[in-house]
């Protein structure tokens, strides 16, 4: 089948379309298209809505095939993508089961920093046996880094950290999941208090 084409300068081109992924953060994306049209011409399609926005020259029914795809491609390849930049600090709020603040995390590609927003000592059982026992030490033994609780000067939390390792979204939802269970237990055995 002979498809009329033409010519480009680009293969891999830069999205114009916005969307949030799941940080809730514009990704830089590309694409590679070495066609344009499509037979079908459903009414609800996106890519024919695109088409007529952003290629009014071309009748989105005709099927148009970019001549030059093979060099561009290679030309492309031989040419690095730019990657994207480095991913910014996520900040978000571990709250309780009543819908209290129990601590702010920050989320980075070099880990996670919690600091509590309740008062409760660190050298409650429920940090020793389950926190760092049952989670944070199989966590850094299984993806590397390390894990610290720090306290103040009267022995009250004030900070979890995680360093030196890579947590995907899963890992840190389990991982809030953990410090909000500990920090709930900690705040009903201890008579902890908000700040």
């Amino acid at each position: 089948m002979n498809l009329p084409s033409f010519l480009r300068d680009s293969i891999i081109n830069r999205s114009r379309v916005e969307w949030k992924d799941h940080t809730g953060r514009y990704p830089i994306l590309y694409n590679c298209n070495i066609y344009v049209g499509c037979g079908h011409d459903c009414r609800y399609c996106y890519a024919r809505l695109m088409t007529k926005r952003f290629l009014s020259a071309f009748s989105w029914r005709d099927v148009h095939v970019v001549e030059n795809a093979d060099a561009l491609i290679k030309q492309g390849l031989a040419k690095a993508i730019p990657s994207p930049a480095a991913p910014e600090p996520s900040t978000f709020e571990i709250r309780g089961k009543d819908g209290s603040q129990l601590a702010i995390a920050e989320s980075t590609p070099k880990g996670v920093t919690i600091e509590p927003t309740v008062s409760v000592k660190a050298d409650l059982p429920v940090f020793k046996s389950f926190l760092v026992q049952r989670v944070l030490i199989p966590l850094t033994e299984k993806h590397g880094g390390k894990y610290r609780l720090d306290a103040d000067s009267e022995g009250c939390l004030t900070e979890i950290s995680l360093e030196g390792l890579k947590l995907d979204e899963k890992l840190i939802k389990e991982l809030t999941g953990a410090v909000r269970w500990t920090l709930e237990r900690a705040v009903e055995k201890a008579g902890g208090s908000q700040t």
